[in-house]
């Protein structure tokens, strides 16, 4: 009698998927995340049929071979992950995973998942998860998950600006909330919850000795001082020590509508255009002979390949970096770095998936060259070297989208400063 093999016993392609995710059967790849805390038994076909980033990784000019290790990544949101490229699971434990999740299908390329995620978080948010759900929304920049968190937050303020889960926000998610201001209706609550953030970020603070005003006070121009009455201001804002004697008096004089009093600098803006609603795009295409890697740059170790040399006419501040045609490896141990023509670094910050971007924008100047460079830890267990080159022979290109804002001076921008 002839024996049934496995393939046999599974009617349909979905239950032999199923099949291979239970038994490991034919896994040809171990992923292995932080400390060799947890493996995974995968097989590369699995994971580069639904990523884009996974088939660069698995089947591109450097493949990975048999192993492949995930530091950034969570081995229990990777799992959920797993069962959904194998399983088609679509059911979430809680909101906090689909968070997590979230994170894993942006930074591999998930589309479909990225909208399940969203769709999720959308129709589970409640207060107790909404500082972990608006930096979600931010970090990821889904427009239909942060019109949902405001509108929560417009229903729900003063009571979530005002409440203990507002501390738990990042810069960046603040920065976004405070840019809402003329939706968000009382700006003294406003005010606040900005101070209640920043309180909550000095005593996370290890040197102990940060003033709150040098936390809060890129934010304070956002603040509408001129809505509150003399009295609010008094009981809510002066209280805080947040302005000088000088300041608080000068502000306290336009709000009876005394002329001729200027307005504290802290409180103006002075022309920073960095609405994210106005943001602008630059797309360079780079273009090299693949057996001829000096065309895309300059390596000067043997983990750091300059990529493209920046100059601008006039002041912007660079929000972020998207590499869309990389040919070299996404994944956790890659960094983008913008260096001064001094090789002063300015800022380091790592890849999630082919996005690079910073907490806070970095202001660059007229006459002076900006280096964007791709960096990777050399202590990496997948480390791949930049330099080698790809197998073909034929013309490629490296393809990057700097998003950045005009700059028009005044020191309250909020951009980190070269």
């Amino acid at each position: 009698m002839t024996e049934v093999s496995w393939q046999g016993l599974q009617a349909t392609p979905t239950e032999r998927l199923a099949a291979l995710y239970h038994t490991q059967n034919l896994t040809d790849l171990t992923l292995t995340f932080r400390g060799g805390s947890a493996t995974m038994q995968v097989h590369k076909l699995v994971l580069a049929m639904s990523s884009p980033v996974f088939e660069r990784m698995l089947f591109g000019s450097l493949e990975v071979r048999d192993r492949l290790t995930l530091n950034d990544d969570s081995p229990d949101a990777f799992e959920w992950l797993r069962k959904y490229l194998y399983l088609g699971e679509t059911r979430f434990d809680s909101p906090l995973q689909a968070v997590d999740v979230y994170g894993l299908a942006h930074k591999y390329r998930v589309e479909a998942l990225v909208t399940l995620c969203s769709k999720h978080l959308q129709d589970n948010l409640v207060q107790d998860i909404f500082p972990a759900v608006y930096d979600c929304g931010v970090a990821h920049q889904d427009a239909n998950l942060l019109n949902k968190c405001i509108s929560f937050l417009i229903k729900k303020s003063p009571t979530i600006l005002t409440s203990r889960t507002f501390t738990e926000l990042s810069r960046r998610a603040v920065g976004h909330i405070i840019r809402q201001n003329a939706r968000l209706g009382s700006h003294v609550a406003l005010f606040l919850g900005l101070m209640q953030w920043g309180q909550g970020q000095t005593r996370h603070d290890q040197s102990g000795d940060t003033w709150l005003r040098e936390i809060i006070q890129d934010f304070l121009p956002y603040i509408n001082f001129l809505s509150m009455t003399a009295d609010e201001f008094v009981r809510h804002v002066m209280p805080s020590e947040v302005f000088t004697n000088e300041e608080s008096c000068a502000i306290l004089m336009n709000i009876q509508n005394m002329t001729n009093v200027p307005m504290p600098q802290l409180t103006r803006l002075d022309g920073a255009v960095n609405d994210e609603s106005n943001i602008l795009k630059a797309t360079v295409t780079v273009r090299y002979w693949a057996n001829d890697t000096r065309r895309i740059g300059i390596t000067q170790t043997a983990n750091r390949r300059r990529l493209l040399t920046v100059s601008v006419a006039r002041p912007v501040l660079l929000a972020k970096i998207q590499l869309h045609s990389n040919p070299f490896i996404f994944d956790h141990s890659q960094e983008v770095a913008v260096t001064e023509e001094t090789d002063r670094e300015v800022v380091c910050v790592r890849l999630e998936g082919d996005l690079a971007t910073f907490d806070d924008p970095i202001l660059l100047v007229p006459r002076m060259e900006y280096y964007i460079t791709l960096k990777e830890d050399p202590n990496s267990q997948s480390r791949v070297v930049l330099g080698a080159r790809p197998r073909t022979t034929r013309e490629q290109e490296e393809v990057l989208t700097l998003f950045y804002w005009f700059y028009s001076g005044g020191s309250q921008c909020g951009g980190r400063s070269t």
